[in-house]
């Protein structure tokens, strides 16, 4: 780790520490070099690798029963079910301030939108 006292912040406009070009040349990502073997002819065989997966994966699912495989078939095609997460809410909509309001400000507080009759927006919770 970095000793915190000597650390500069980036200068405005141009400075030498910023990497502005994005990713290194010739740097990959694992899912770009999969997707890449997956698209080579397989040996033996007329079909790339992909779809000798595809086929490999039914197999599992269907002769062999494999329930995980099938599992993950069903999932990526239907999708997983919908899984509700608000816990705090009862299913009703949170409110935020239409104001902003200053952090340091004392006795300013978010008012009640049910009876200040402020607008404000409703977030729907998933």
């Amino acid at each position: 780790m970095s000793n915190l006292a000597t650390l500069k912040p980036f200068l405005k406009g141009d400075d030498p520490r910023r990497n502005t070009t994005g990713l290194n040349k010739g740097s990959g990502w694992l899912k770009n070099e999969l997707t890449e073997a997956l698209h080579k002819i397989a040996e033996g065989s007329d079909n790339p690798y992909y779809v000798l997966l595809v086929k490999k994966m039914l197999v599992m699912a269907i002769k062999n029963g494999n329930e995980q495989i099938i599992r993950l078939i069903w999932n990526y095609l239907e999708g997983m079910p919908l899984q509700r997460t608000d816990i705090t809410s009862g299913d009703k909509p949170i409110y935020l301030p239409s104001e902003v309001i200053k952090k340091n400000e004392p006795n300013n507080t978010p008012s009640d939108p049910e009876t200040s009759g402020d607008r404000q927006t409703p977030i729907q919770s998933s």
